[in-house]
């Protein structure tokens, strides 16, 4: 009986282990996938990335939250209480943006992009991009040839409040 309960054990175990390695391979995998695009976006003619072009999973906007963004004005920008969202730790790194992709008033995914990759600039006009308007300026983050730090800037379009932020309830 006992050996019987090992073995149930062992192969929960086993599965458990399995599925949060696929889980962290998926998170790990839109990062890669972001920073390849953008590198490849350096070296176009015109230096632009879209976020949905790297997305394989449904979504209406992505809001991109800086380094110590207070969990308060991330759950009021979204419009409703995402609970996990302490679970980031958003509101005490300095490590990371947190991209928050929603689709019906629902957090669908989010992923921890590292400071180390690039830096989001001019937010403070709007960080909530509908999906089609997620397209992004990249530039390098310095003229130190030896930095591969990137510099991502919202492209502006004519098109009015296309990166405005919600008005809060």
């Amino acid at each position: 009986m006992k050996t019987c309960l090992l073995w149930i054990a062992l192969v929960l175990g086993f599965l458990l282990g399995l599925t949060l390695l696929v889980w962290v391979q998926s998170r790990n995998s839109f990062v890669k996938s972001f920073q390849r695009a953008a590198k490849a976006a350096l070296h176009s003619s015109e230096k632009i990335v879209a976020i949905s072009a790297v997305t394989d999973f449904e979504w209406d906007t992505v809001s991109v939250f800086g380094p110590y963004t207070p969990v308060e004005k991330i759950n009021a920008q979204l419009g409703f209480d995402w609970p996990e969202v302490e679970k980031t730790q958003i509101y005490s790194s300095d490590t990371f943006y947190l991209l928050v992709f929603v689709r019906n008033q629902k957090v669908v995914k989010y992923f921890k992009v590292p400071r180390a990759i690039g830096e989001f600039q001019d937010l403070e006009v709007g960080n909530t991009f509908p999906r089609g308007g997620d397209l992004f300026e990249v530039a390098l983050a310095s003229s130190d040839t030896t930095s591969n730090r990137m510099r991502f800037t919202p492209k502006r379009t004519a098109q009015q409040g296309l990166h405005q932020n919600p008005p809060t309830p």
